[in-house]
């Protein structure tokens, strides 16, 4: 059987773009509208996403810094837990409406 959705969420935040990038097809073949209806947001700013259709507003990582933030830390080595702040930017782009 075949469910009727009568509500939508505002907003959902995925764990990587390419969910993202999943969610925006299945809402397109249904007639929802992004962002007017439902808005969409990823995670990792993945190349696809400044060209997908509409294009997904991420999370952009600092990659260079994770990598030498991990390398420096022995995690490895150490028994105990460290905590670690990444300044991150969010790239607003057309699946979300985000001023910024």
């Amino acid at each position: 059987t075949e469910k009727i959705i009568t509500s939508l969420p505002d907003v959902i935040i995925t764990s990587n773009d390419l969910i993202a990038q999943g969610i925006i097809s299945a809402a397109h073949e249904n007639g929802i509208n992004i962002p007017n209806d439902m808005q969409i947001t990823g995670f990792d700013d993945s190349l696809s996403s400044a060209y997908f259709i509409p294009s997904v507003t991420t999370v952009s990582q600092n990659i260079d810094e994770l990598a030498k933030r991990c390398f420096s830390m022995d995690l490895i080595n150490k028994k105990s837990s460290v905590s670690s702040i990444i300044e991150q930017n969010i790239i607003a782009r057309n699946s979300a409406k985000i001023n910024i």
